[in-house]
């Protein structure tokens, strides 16, 4: 009996060493590790992924939101004006997990992005009625809000991450009872947002 259970075990650990490993290759590709930063343009791309990042930061408030977005608006009325915070936030956790660039791992920048997930988790939420366009919920919100969580994973307070995943979790829950098919056959993206 306890072979069986150190198997488990072992067989467990192998498989969360593997997602690590998957969740490690995706942060690689977003980022673009690896890149010649040598290369002007190279260089250019992080002067301008720091700059938007330390705008969007500047024009956070304290409890996680931009004066400039309307959150009042239904959820996925088109066009849905929030969903530009979960681009925000991207782009935020971009230049938090992207070496070269004057904000990679900046905790000042980490607050920011966990001040905007806590908010965001206020307003879009297991629970939540979804409504309007379906681009959103399957494709839009999945894509950037599970991105931003992989390039800030191990560096997001346990109970923030968990909502997110949670989430997630809904979204694509709600999607599959939708049963909903794109029809400009986005299967790729769409099996790319269930990785998150």
């Amino acid at each position: 009996m306890a072979f069986f259970a150190a198997l488990l075990f072992v067989a467990s650990f192998s498989a969360a060493s593997e997602l690590e490993i998957v969740r490690q290759n995706i942060v690689r590709f977003i980022t673009g590790t690896g890149a010649d930063t040598t290369q002007q343009y190279v260089r250019q791309a992080l002067v301008d992924l720091s700059n938007t990042a330390q705008s969007y930061l500047t024009q956070l408030d304290t409890s996680g939101k931009w004066s400039s977005i309307d959150y009042t608006q239904p959820l996925g009325q088109e066009p849905w004006k929030a969903g530009a915070h979960y681009g925000r936030l991207l782009t935020m956790a971009e230049a938090f997990a992207t070496p070269g660039n004057s904000l990679y791992h900046s905790q000042t920048l980490l607050n920011g992005i966990t001040r905007g997930l806590k908010f965001i988790h206020t307003h879009v939420h297991r629970g939540s009625v979804l409504g309007g366009n379906w681009w959103y919920w399957d494709i839009g919100v999945p894509k950037n809000y599970g991105q931003t969580l992989l390039l800030v994973y191990s560096h997001l307070d346990s109970a923030v991450l968990a909502n997110g995943i949670d989430d997630l979790d809904y979204l694509k829950s709600l999607s599959k009872t939708l049963n909903v098919i794109s029809p400009n056959g986005d299967d790729v993206t769409r099996s790319n947002n269930d990785l998150y």
